[in-house]
């Protein structure tokens, strides 16, 4: 980070050291792209917020799922009204991970830090429900979120301390729209997302990881630019030579970083700092709400219109 030659900074390690090496860098006026979550704990994500206001440099956070064609389709229907007034989103998915080297040979698997509390910062929250809580709210058009509630628990025996395997949330959004969460990470179970609205609901389902169908029943005749939008899975990232999905939507993600380095300000789509701490405010509601069996408020902050302050001389 100390050479002068170096303008671009990914930091991929362990969610224990984000934070540390983040401010790092934003004290030798680098751009950063971080990996989710963004720090272990609201705590260190307000630091980080803080740190970047009087900077110059642009954050992006890898919650690249939002980058899934499918979900920019998704957003434009409920924002050309297709769905009418949105009531519910709904989203189930599971994948075992207890036979997953990290989880049942923690000691032969340098990947094992997931499972280490002390350095991962948390279970299945912190790990994988907070990419589908960034995709609710891109789809929602990013909204606050107001209030958590439901349960966060260790369900498999072999479960270790501090990381939680299943979750059901119950997140209620400004406008009065509810997310239901479901996650396992200790059965298998098909991703399926329904987004329900008054006149109308939306099925994505899960083919491989790799590619979405989105299927639609609605109550009245969609307009062309509606009908466009169900039909069109747009995807604005420029083309890949390697087919692997995964690989693509980090493409996509490194494609806006880029060019919100080149305007000064961030990009609509790019995953930016105070987006990041909002997911992570929710997720800590999530871990209070279990801790206290009721409903928690989440500490939002506001987004800013994404400009940047001017380079230093």
């Amino acid at each position: 980070m100390r050479l002068d030659d170096i303008d671009l900074v990914a930091i991929c390690v362990p969610p224990k050291w984000h934070i540390e090496l983040l401010l790092q860098a934003l004290s030798r006026g680098k751009h950063v792209l971080i990996e989710k979550p963004l720090a272990m704990n609201l705590r260190e994500a307000d630091l980080a917020v803080a740190a970047a206001a009087d900077s110059s440099s642009v954050v992006g956070v890898a919650l690249m799922h939002r980058y899934q064609p499918v979900y920019s389709a998704v957003r434009d229907l409920v924002r050309t009204g297709a769905l009418g007034p949105l009531q519910q989103v709904r989203l189930t998915l599971g994948r075992n991970m207890y036979g997953d080297s990290r989880f049942c040979n923690p000691a032969g698997d340098p990947r094992s830090w997931l499972v280490n509390h002390s350095i991962a910062g948390g279970g299945m929250l912190m790990s994988s429900s907070i990419h589908f809580l960034s995709v609710v709210s891109f789809i929602l058009g990013d909204p606050q979120a107001t209030h958590v509630s439901g349960r966060v628990r260790q369900s498999h025996p072999a479960a270790f301390p501090g990381i939680e395997d299943e979750v059901d949330l119950l997140v209620q959004w400004e406008g009065g729209v509810q997310y239901v969460h479901q996650e396992s990470w200790v059965t298998d179970r098909p991703y399926r997302a329904e987004v329900l609205g008054d006149t109308g609901q939306l099925v994505i389902t899960d083919e491989g990881h790799s590619k979405l169908s989105l299927q639609g029943k609605f109550s009245q005749s969609l307009s062309p630019q509606q009908q466009a939008a169900l039909n069109h899975h747009p995807d604005t990232s420029p083309p890949q030579e390697s087919d692997d999905p995964v690989q693509s939507l980090f493409c996509s993600l490194w494609s806006d970083v880029l060019e919100s380095i080149h305007l000064r300000a961030c990009v609509p789509r790019l995953p930016g700092l105070r987006h990041a701490r909002n997911m992570q405010a929710i997720v800590s509601a999530a871990y209070r709400a279990e801790a206290a069996g009721q409903v928690c408020p989440v500490d939002w902050l506001p987004e800013t219109n994404g400009t940047m302050p001017p380079l230093a001389p």
